[in-house]
Formats: structure tokens, sequence, C-alpha cells
């Protein structure tokens, strides 16, 4: 994962993990602070850790935070025929 300001971008490692490049890039980067906490800049996870059902700590996301639009009545006002 590479951290650029507040971009965070996730990288898996070769199932054999990481490489000792990898894991001083991650500790050398820090943590993000959000209101739900501080997270790692850079998550590594193998193949392994994904099939095992391990997920990147990221902070909680309100589902309520994003509007839905309106769904549109299909039967009101239907087009007329063109020819």
């Amino acid at each position: 994962m590479v951290a650029k300001e507040h971009f965070v971008e996730a990288r898996v490692a070769r199932a054999a993990g990481a490489t000792v490049r990898q894991w001083k890039e991650r500790r050398g980067a820090g943590l993000y602070q959000t209101d739900y906490g501080k997270f790692p800049k850079i998550q590594i996870l193998t193949i392994e850790d994904l099939f095992a059902g391990k997920k990147p700590q990221m902070p909680w996301l309100d589902p309520t935070a994003f509007k839905k639009a309106a769904q549109e009545d299909m039967n009101a006002g239907k087009q007329e025929k063109l020819l």
C-alpha cells in the first residue's frame, strides 16, 4: 500500500510473504488519524490472508452518509409513438 497525503493504496504480497524492504516501507509510512482511531498507512496482506478472511484495517463507514437517488416511476408519462 502506498500513502500519499490522504490517499491509501493496498498491496497484496506474494504467497511467501512480504520482503524485508516491504516491511521497512510499512514501518516508515506510519499511521493516519481519523475520528475512529489510528490506522496503518501501509498494510500488507498475503493471498493466504485474503483467503483466510483477513481484511485491511479501515475506519468505519456510515452507510447513510451517501444519498440515494429517487426511483423513477416507469409507468408515469409513457412515451408517445414516434411514427
